[in-house]
């Protein structure tokens, strides 16, 4: 990495937060990152879920990261967050991990209440400005993800991003976010 490390911010999504994406910060900041609460000046923006949504009008981002847009046509999003609650635990039942489940829906219950952010994301959906920047934008759609199409001719870019399938569930960033990282760190390398 460069003298100046890369800033990156992350746009959390419905019921998300900081306390939820501890590991993924940690692992940033040992890659070389520095992280920043400014979407309009960072050089990486990464969204997750809704948070794809707070893309601001004018970023200065080299790469954005969209992880798991919530935007599937002819699936309601009431349907595909009832998957998604469905398939989370099935996968943390099955995987051992329900200590990490009951702590991230904890979390989860807690940014419920962020009004303000989910009414940002509300607007920034309905604006669409996320879907003005395909040419700097990675879509990274989790294989198991039921919020994101798997058709990304699907997503409504004026400008078709790069589209990447990785195994996994649609909050696997916050589980295992080293996979995430290092794809990451390959899309900023083409693109700084």
């Amino acid at each position: 990495m460069s003298a100046q490390a890369p800033t990156v911010c992350i746009l959390y999504g419905f019921c998300e937060g900081p306390l939820e994406a501890i590991r993924f910060r940690r692992l940033l900041r040992a890659a070389g990152y520095q992280i920043t609460t400014s979407s309009a000046t960072a050089d990486i923006i990464i969204g997750h879920s809704g948070g794809c949504f707070l893309v601001p009008e004018h970023p200065a981002a080299k790469l954005i990261i969209q992880i798991g847009i919530p935007y599937w046509p002819g699936r309601s999003i009431l349907k595909s967050l009832c998957l998604k609650i469905i398939a989370d635990w099935r996968d943390h039942h099955k995987g051992g991990s329900i200590r990490f489940w009951l702590r991230k829906t904890g979390w989860n219950g807690l940014y419920f209440w962020n009004m303000v952010n989910n009414v940002r994301m509300l607007r920034g959906r309905h604006a669409g400005t996320l879907w003005r920047f395909g040419s700097v934008t990675t879509v990274v759609r989790p294989e198991k993800d039921p919020v994101c199409t798997p058709d990304a001719s699907a997503l409504p870019f004026t400008t078709p991003p790069r589209f990447i399938t990785i195994p996994g569930q649609h909050d696997d960033c916050w589980r295992y976010p080293q996979d995430y990282i290092a794809l990451i760190q390959a899309e900023y390398a083409k693109r700084a």
